[in-house]
């Protein structure tokens, strides 16, 4: 009896955590990659994710790196970002947490056949987060594995859906953090300037998610100047 007692007020406090987590959310993201040439390029990301469909914020970060281009199949990138994300997942609590990241990324491209191509992209975070009043600072790594496939539909439009798994590394345990299932319509503006629209289910142990991410991409190339513009 004593066991089950224990079992149901642990399903209540469970279930009153999930109902805190939003179980909708905007993400609305700039990238302003700046090529220095064909092999190296600056990579600059910023992301504002919001709690439910208002305009309160839920997280936000700044993802930063160089990237190497090895061949026209592989590239990796090495850089550092900084989030900012709220300590309670509750719209009545201002408290947000600092965290800071190093992070790793090595991506694969290969074309699969007419119009289709494959994405494979592994990367590792190193995450440093500090206190807030409800906890300690503490350290995680992040794995994180992603593979998408495209199709270009014209020259102005291309689809893709993709899958995103995280695992987590704490206390030298690994733990599933989140999957995340995603398709997406991109927009060619010009050969710099990219609009996507990006549909999210995000799936963790215990809830689950729905986004719609939305992204601006431009593209600033430092050579070549006359075969990008």
């Amino acid at each position: 009896m004593r066991k089950l007692i224990l079992y149901i007020m642990l399903l209540l406090v469970t279930k009153q955590t999930d109902a805190q987590l939003p179980s909708t959310s905007i993400w609305l993201t700039v990238q302003l990659p700046v090529s220095f040439s064909e092999k190296w390029q600056w990579y600059n990301d910023a992301t504002y994710k919001t709690m439910g469909v208002a305009t309160t914020a839920y997280q936000r970060y700044f993802r930063t790196g160089v990237r190497y281009q090895f061949s026209e199949k592989w590239s990796a990138i090495n850089g550092i970002a900084f989030f900012s994300t709220r300590a309670q997942a509750d719209i009545h609590d201002s408290e947000f947490g600092k965290e800071f990241r190093i992070w790793q990324e090595l991506s694969y491209q290969q074309k699969l056949r007419e119009n289709f191509s494959l994405q494979h992209r592994f990367r590792l975070e190193e995450r440093f987060l500090e206190a807030t009043t409800s906890k300690a600072s503490y350290h995680i790594l992040n794995i994180n594995n992603r593979f998408t496939v495209q199709k270009k539909v014209s020259e102005n439009w291309n689809i893709q859906i993709g899958d995103e798994y995280f695992e987590q590394v704490i206390d030298r345990k690994f733990k599933f953090n989140q999957n995340r299932l995603s398709g997406s319509g991109t927009f060619n503006v010009n050969k710099t300037t990219q609009l996507q629209g990006t549909y999210i289910w995000v799936l963790r142990k215990a809830s689950s998610q729905q986004a719609l991410q939305l992204t601006i991409r431009k593209t600033i190339f430092l050579y070549g100047r006359n075969e990008h513009s």
